[in-house]
């Protein structure tokens, strides 16, 4: 976020000297980051050249003399940033030097979310099943008093109609 580490203060995410830091843990809004590395090889500095490649992102390792690199908008995961130089004869550092980097997701993206979030979801289908049930039930009994009482006016018109029959 065009902030250095070494200068963030209590928020940033290493505690000691970033040239002894082998690993960071970021929040998942720290995901823009840009790492600036040097090759201390002072004749011809401009013939230096450096490799980089971030682990879980690149598919392979960048080769150029620029001193930077940019990641923008990782995805919470984990990843192993490696950087290597060359003086200007040619000859590289096999080695290199690396750092693990964790950005962590947002609450909402963890497991415990997802399992609430699933909870929540069953819950609101066994209110909605519920609910349905029971409107069935209401239902069923409505229909259930009208068929007596449709019963019950059937039988008084035939008990009216055999009232009136034995009357005649």
């Amino acid at each position: 976020g065009n902030k250095s580490v070494t200068t963030m203060g209590n928020d940033s995410p290493v505690n000691t000297s970033i040239y002894n830091t082998t690993e960071i843990d970021l929040n998942h809004e720290q995901n823009n980051l840009t790492f600036e590395f040097a090759a201390l090889h002072f004749s011809r500095a401009e013939k230096n050249q450096y490799g980089h490649y971030l682990e879980g992102y690149d598919e392979e390792w960048t080769y150029d003399n620029r001193r930077f690199a940019t990641y923008t908008n990782l995805d919470p995961g984990e990843y192993v940033f490696h950087v290597r130089g060359s003086n200007s004869d040619g000859i590289w550092d096999e080695k290199g030097i690396a750092l693990a980097i964790t950005i962590n997701p947002p609450w909402f993206g963890t497991w415990w979310a997802y399992t609430i979030f699933a909870l929540a979801f069953i819950s609101i289908l066994f209110g909605l099943r519920s609910i349905e049930i029971k409107r069935r039930e209401q239902k069923a009994k409505i229909t259930e008093s009208e068929l007596r009482a449709q019963a019950a006016e059937a039988q008084a018109k035939i008990s009216q109609t055999e009232n009136e029959r034995k009357t005649k």
